[in-house]
């Protein structure tokens, strides 16, 4: 039979193995049009290693959500809770709740919490919620909050956009409160709640 209506209950994607040193991304969109994900839950997704010494320059994205190549897409409802990236030595990482690389859509009455970016040893963190590599996006009705990096080592790093990173594209962000992003650097971070790059 066909699944009745919700109810206004969400879809719920969690990962359960939260082990060190593991990867689970929760979502992964490639040249989708006219995709729809509304009322969904996505926690706890995980990438990137957590010794720093295992690899040296990766460069690491979107622990809950990656979207590359997308168009006219329709986030409604969704929440982006908990995901954390771990960088390594002289890396980058990118957009623990969602990175859109050279997508275009609209988000909408969404929740961006407790995402987390872990950087090590000289690497950059650039959008700890989210992260837009141009495309096109209209944020709207939104809440970016409680979004965290972290720095351990010695050497300079670059901590950037802890709420909102954008890089390039075209994009509007409406009726939305960013509150409480933290970064924490060896240097003074830029942008807590939005760094916009060009």
């Amino acid at each position: 039979p066909e699944p009745g209506p919700s109810a206004g209950v969400p879809t719920i994607l969690q990962n359960i193995n939260v082990a060190a040193n593991t990867t689970n991304r929760l979502l992964y969109a490639a040249q989708v049009t006219n995709g729809v994900l509304r009322d969904l839950v996505l926690r706890g997704g995980q990438i990137g290693w957590v010794n720093p010494q295992t690899s040296v320059g990766f460069h690491l994205q979107g622990a809950g959500v990656y979207m590359t190549g997308c168009t006219n897409m329709l986030l409604d409802g969704v929440s982006l809770l908990n995901h954390s990236v771990y960088g390594q030595q002289q890396g980058q990482i990118y957009g623990g709740g969602l990175y859109a690389l050279e997508s275009h859509g609209v988000i909408t009455n969404a929740l961006v919490q407790g995402n987390w970016l872990q950087r090590h040893y000289g690497n950059a963190s650039l959008g700890g919620g989210l992260h837009l590599a141009g495309g096109g996006w209209r944020i709207r009705d939104t809440v970016v909050r409680d979004n965290t990096t972290a720095y351990q080592g010695t050497y300079g790093d670059t901590c950037r956009g802890v709420g909102v990173y954008i890089n390039g594209g075209t994009h509007l962000v409406q009726n939305c409160l960013l509150s409480r992003n933290y970064g924490a650097s060896r240097s003074a971070p830029q942008g807590e709640a939005v760094y916009v790059a060009a």
